[in-house]
């Protein structure tokens, strides 16, 4: 595995949207299901997309790790799963392979 990382933002509009979505309370409150660790820093905004051969999960915010309740981890197993599709499906239409 050889994922990439930064902090900064990704996609801009990306970066817009989640900040929106914080504004209009479309995200969870702070701590949806509790407070899980003394360093747990509350909700965080998330968006996973494919962008060319590569899928992006891109936070609203600085994150050094999540947690989240067994149903919540499914859905975020299932968006990575989707989007590499499209990332696969991107990378065998430009005759490439994946790296």
């Amino acid at each position: 595995m050889n994922p990439h990382h930064g902090a900064k933002n990704f996609d801009e509009t990306i970066a817009h949207a989640l900040q929106e979505a914080i504004r209009d309370g479309l995200c969870p409150e702070k701590y949806p299901k509790g407070k899980i660790s003394e360093t747990d820093d509350g909700a965080v905004g998330m968006a996973i997309a494919a962008h060319g051969d590569k899928v992006i999960v891109h936070f609203a915010g600085p994150c050094t790790w999540i947690g989240m309740g067994p149903e919540d981890a499914m859905l975020f197993a299932q968006g990575l799963i989707d989007n590499a599709r499209h990332a696969r499906l991107y990378i065998e239409e430009k005759g490439e392979t994946d790296d």
